[in-house]
């Protein structure tokens, strides 16, 4: 077997000089979309709204070379229930899969660094997401309404974004990495079954309402004792 070595593999540079070459990439103009796709093989970039609200989308299947999936590229398929997002892609656009209610299963198989805003707000059938360790930031309102119980953070996670877990009304575990320092506002804002949190060391500051209605969080952990140095009482 071909070995295959880093510099195989698509750059920022490649990126650059083929992103306005229509002839890798896919548009709205290239549907109706419906059913079972396969994206071609030779498409490179996925335009924003491509698929946009193709109610009858139940699943696609993106080709290797695929480099970016755009803004609002799978918003509101409605139907659409698993997707697997390719090694080679580098850019995943702001709520390109918001809105997608049938959304159970998200697989990565590649090594993105930071996941948009809105991107998978409102999933509300997400149960299932591996995300990649080489993750670390997770733009606001990321999974906001989501449907996940558990879910496992990057062990790279640096960044929590505004409204990023909130309403996730289902989730009851989520450990914070080590790495983590910062969380936005309302982070888990109505995260009403999450029972324990611990918070790293490497958070400083706990932004307004970031656990505000979380009405069945009884346990609170915090990694970091600066706060309350010199208080021999405190556990």
């Amino acid at each position: 077997m071909e070995k295959i070595i880093a510099s195989d593999k698509p750059s920022c540079a490649m990126d650059n000089r083929n992103r306005h070459d229509k002839s890798v990439r896919l548009s709205k103009r290239n549907g109706p979309f419906k059913g079972v796709y396969h994206v071609p093989d030779h498409i490179k970039y996925i335009d924003d709204k491509t698929f946009f609200r193709s109610d009858d989308l139940e699943h696609v299947f993106l080709n290797y070379d695929l480099l970016s999936i755009g803004d609002s590229a799978f918003e509101g398929c409605t139907e659409l229930w698993s997707i697997r997002i390719p090694e080679n892609v580098i850019h995943l656009g702001e709520s390109c899969f918001e809105d997608c209610y049938g959304l159970m299963d998200v697989r990565f198989c590649n090594q993105i660094k930071e996941l948009p805003k809105d991107a998978f707000r409102n999933c509300g059938q997400l149960e299932k997401i591996v995300l990649p360790d080489t993750i670390t930031k997770i733009g606001s309102s990321c999974f906001e309404g989501c449907g996940f119980k558990i879910i496992t953070l990057p062990t790279n996670l640096k960044e929590i974004g505004d409204y990023c877990f909130s309403d996730c009304d289902k989730l009851t575990s989520i450990q914070l990495p080590s790495t983590l320092t910062k969380i936005g506002v309302h982070a888990f804002d109505g995260c009403i079954s999450l029972k324990e949190i611990t918070i790293p060391d490497g958070v400083k500051e706990l932004p307004r309402y970031c656990f505000a209605r979380c009405t069945s969080l009884t346990s609170i952990k915090l990694l970091s004792s600066v706060a309350f140095e010199d208080c021999p009482k405190v556990n």
